[in-house]
């Protein structure tokens, strides 16, 4: 297994140069700070005796309606929450998923790590496609985003996996029939996330690679023509995020926003126990995780005033994934010291 595939897993589980049209102005918004009040519910996602399962991607149509994916056993790589329960889909589909995104309950998307699509039609998962490129042993897919059935994206790399070094980033593109590359120059990255921001109409691909120095975490932007290097940087947990169609990138203990056709520094958060990721609803209501001595982690939220942990793991839990709706937030976690994954659930007080 390449070093690039093992970090992109890790990662899982806790971007030439082109001028753009410039951003149009952004309107001032009223924003409403987030509450605090949760009720917290957590759940375990047992397994049968000896089977393993790691977590690493989550997706939801509405708060009864949730998915979980991750890497281990063939029979335990897909839950689904009705509202009620955390239900094992125990087919085994060999689908190996390294992707999850979704635009309905009928429509979900997974990608994997042999270059194959597949999609939920809200009865059961169907192989979509599988694709190859000439020079490389496997395609991975390990970012997928959209918000209409008709216009995805996904991204990844293709590597020599039998014995070669070689590597690059890969964009592709759902135009409601088909899955296609984009024509795009090699670039020595393993694409992992994209995002398209609504004001600007442009992709942000988050990615990175290996240098004698160690790994590389890159930002790029895409305008459909031409790729474009925005940022490089060796912090750790680096990635990019959407909050309320709007993008933001955490580059160590730091977020910045993409405005002015730049990024611009946002929040500095350097004076607390922040370590990176950010979804939610609003600049004044979203999430990260959290930890003091990287043992003990917990949930992290910005209220638009202060940023505080509201809510404490037990010991050697470490947050893989979260899910944000109107009033409710899920948070799927795993264990460093044993084979035991959770779900902390919270919902906003009535």
């Amino acid at each position: 297994m390449t070093k690039l595939f093992l970090f992109a897993l890790t990662v899982s589980i806790l971007f030439i140069n082109a001028d753009c049209k410039s951003d149009p102005v952004i309107p001032i918004e009223d924003i409403t700070p987030g509450r605090r009040d949760y009720v917290w519910t957590v759940d375990t996602l047992k397994l049968p005796y000896g089977d393993v399962f790691t977590p690493t991607r989550i997706w939801g149509s509405t708060p009864n309606d949730v998915w979980i994916t991750g890497f281990g056993d063939a029979g335990d790589l897909l839950w689904h929450f009705d509202g009620v329960r955390w239900i094992r889909d125990s087919t085994r589909y060999l689908i190996s998923p390294s992707a999850l995104w979704g635009t309905a309950n009928n429509n979900i998307w997974l990608g994997n790590s042999n270059g194959a699509f597949w999609r939920y039609d809200g009865t059961r998962w169907n192989k979509f496609s599988e694709h190859k490129i000439n020079g490389f042993d496997r395609i991975v897919i390990q970012g997928i985003y959209g918000t209409v059935s008709n216009d995805l994206w996904a991204v990844g790399f293709a590597d020599q996996f039998n014995g070669g070094t070689k590597y690059i980033g890969i964009i592709m593109h759902f135009n409601g029939t088909q899955w296609e590359f984009t024509q795009t120059p090699e670039i020595k990255s393993g694409f992992k996330d994209v995002f398209k921001q609504k004001l600007t109409e442009l992709l942000f691909i988050g990615g990175g690679g290996y240098d004698t120095t160690g790994y590389i975490y890159k930002i790029f932007k895409y305008d459909y023509k031409t790729i474009s290097l925005i940022n490089s940087n060796n912090e750790s947990g680096s990635s990019i995020y959407m909050v309320n169609d709007k993008i933001y990138f955490v580059i160590g203990q730091k977020i910045y926003k993409y405005e002015n056709n730049k990024m611009e520094s946002w929040k500095d958060l350097s004076n607390t126990n922040f370590v990176g990721v950010m979804n939610g609803r609003t600049e004044k209501d979203f999430f990260t995780y959290t930890s003091g001595d990287f043992i003990t982690w917990g949930i992290g939220h910005y209220d638009g005033s202060n940023f505080q942990t509201i809510y404490t793991l037990p010991p050697n839990f470490r947050i893989s994934g979260m899910m944000v709706f109107e009033k409710t937030v899920f948070f799927q976690s795993y264990s460093t010291s044993s084979n035991i994954n959770i779900v902390v659930h919270g919902v906003l007080q009535e």
